[in-house]
């Protein structure tokens, strides 16, 4: 009977950290990125935070979609 081979323990917390991490920074990129881009057009526009609340949900939609895809390359298809 053989033992089962050893679990490179840190191995998985390396790919759950670099999960973890890609996912945070997706999410504070777009939201910062596209609510800076709707704070220039208020700006621009002399609106009162019109299109920095629609570039925030930009932002939120767009994190949404790139963490679908994220979770789809780390876990596939179950």
């Amino acid at each position: 009977m053989q033992d089962p081979k050893p679990k490179n323990d840190r191995s998985d917390l390396a790919k759950d950290l670099a999960f973890y991490g890609e996912i945070s920074s997706q999410i504070v990129i777009n939201l910062l990125a596209f609510g800076l881009i709707g704070y220039l057009i208020d700006t621009l526009a002399g609106t009162p935070f019109a299109f920095t609340i629609i570039g925030f949900l930009g932002g939120m939609y767009s994190a949404w979609a790139n963490l679908k895809r994220i979770i789809k390359k780390r876990f596939g298809d179950q």
